[in-house]
């Protein structure tokens, strides 16, 4: 809607004193539509929710996912009992972005967290 609203464009007739024959139109800020995911480090407005009710979205801080998945993957590297790799794959519009084992993030989540705490003493 915001986007048929900027499209509106007037002229002024070239008889009108200061604005005669110039073009005026309505620019609105578009507000982001997140069905696809997004980012968003700034107060912003934005429509969630328009990826349907068979796709819900989620909206969390980024450390409410980070914690969410070092849970999940500590759950993990206890159910695992196999010696195969458990290998997780980063997919966006059927391209892989990332691929990792489970070895390489537990190790990556250590050396994070004892690196903070060496600097918090």
């Amino acid at each position: 809607m915001i986007r048929g609203l900027n499209k509106l464009k007037f002229k002024a007739p070239d008889w009108v004193p200061f604005i005669g024959g110039k073009s005026f139109g309505i620019s609105i800020p578009t507000i982001p539509r997140l069905a696809r995911g997004g980012v968003v480090s700034d107060p912003t407005l934005a429509v969630v929710g328009d990826a349907g009710p068979g796709n819900p979205e989620i909206v969390a801080p980024k450390k409410m996912l980070k914690d969410i998945l070092k849970e999940t993957l500590q759950e993990l590297q206890g159910n695992t009992g196999s010696a195969q790799p458990l290998v997780i794959q980063l997919q966006v519009d059927g391209r892989t972005l990332a691929e990792t084992t489970f070895r390489d993030i537990k190790e990556l989540i250590d050396f994070n967290e004892n690196r903070r705490n060496r600097f918090r003493g």
